[in-house]
């Protein structure tokens, strides 16, 4: 069994993303435009159906908080009563025709930012393995969407039930199928749950390896949180404005992430590479120049 050297994956891909710097930070910039900036503007525009109803429960297991604070019990006539309530306002918001057709064009945005997602990580498979992609690759496998969305909502799907019993076999499930967008990227000829499968497989003896390498960024994820939450305090309180945040956030979101989303997405493709085993191994294609 391979045991991959995480320092050794991280070099080798901050190498290539230095390397390539201007053709990969063009790439990670026009990916987030595409995603996060998208999203954004959408957020800012109109509010989700999904949100208002998050904020609403939020809402009301505060006031159950405050009522526990006070009277230091709370009773199962008054958790009926907040449920009931919540999902009393999610059917009536439901019912209205605009919020249906919020609710669809979020759904759409959502699934739109999972194909990207994957498009992505396309891009960042080939460049590990020495291609010199543009922009374009972003757009490749949406030949896919069908197959990528419906194995994005299943695995989505399988942490979520895990999360929900204790959260440590969420986890468990989460790095048991961290590699398997890769495994049906390479081999899309696969069915969705033979992909799975190998993924399975593949991560066998090596979820603490990638957990590891995972956490091992979790520094340049607090220092996007922290230049995140400046921007967007920078426009708020210096000018009152919560669109100027927004976008002051996204300009420092992106200055960040340019550089580190495919810092960590080139480390665990030669972290897959490292260890799948031959029968998914592929041929190297030839070298191509998209601009």
């Amino acid at each position: 069994m391979n045991y991959p050297d995480r320092v050794l994956l991280k070099s080798r891909a901050k190498k290539q993303v230095l390397d390539r710097s201007l053709g990969v930070l063009m790439v990670s910039i026009a990916y987030l435009v595409l995603t996060e900036w998208i999203s954004s503007v959408v957020n800012l525009i109109w509010t989700s159906p999904l949100t208002a109803i998050s904020d609403r429960l939020s809402d009301s297991m505060n006031a159950l908080l405050e009522q526990v604070a006070v009277q230091g019990t709370v009773s199962d006539a008054n958790m009926t009563a907040l449920y009931t309530s919540v999902f009393s306002y999610a059917r009536q918001l439901l019912a209205q025709p605009r919020q249906q057709i919020l609710l669809f064009l979020f759904l759409l945005l959502y699934l739109y930012t999972v194909v990207m997602g994957y498009g992505f990580s396309f891009y960042a498979m080939h460049t590990a393995r020495g291609e010199r992609l543009g922009v374009g690759s972003l757009f490749d496998s949406l030949w896919m969407a069908g197959k990528v969305i419906v194995l994005s909502l299943l695995l989505t799907v399988l942490v979520g039930v895990g999360m929900g019993l204790f959260i440590i076999p969420g986890i468990f499930i989460y790095y048991s199928t961290l590699l398997v967008p890769y495994v049906l990227l390479d081999h899309p000829e696969m069915s969705i749950f033979k992909a799975i499968s190998a993924g399975w497989r593949m991560s066998k003896g090596h979820r603490v390896q990638l957990f590891t390498l995972e956490f091992s960024f979790i520094g340049w994820d607090l220092l996007g949180l922290l230049a995140t939450n400046v921007g967007y305090n920078v426009g708020w309180v210096f000018f009152g404005s919560d669109v100027l945040g927004t976008i002051l956030s996204l300009i420092c979101y992106t200055v960040v992430y340019a550089f580190v989303l495919p810092y960590r997405e080139l480390a665990l493709v030669h972290f897959y590479d490292t260890i799948r085993p031959q029968d998914l191994r592929v041929e190297e294609t030839p070298v191509r120049m998209d601009g």
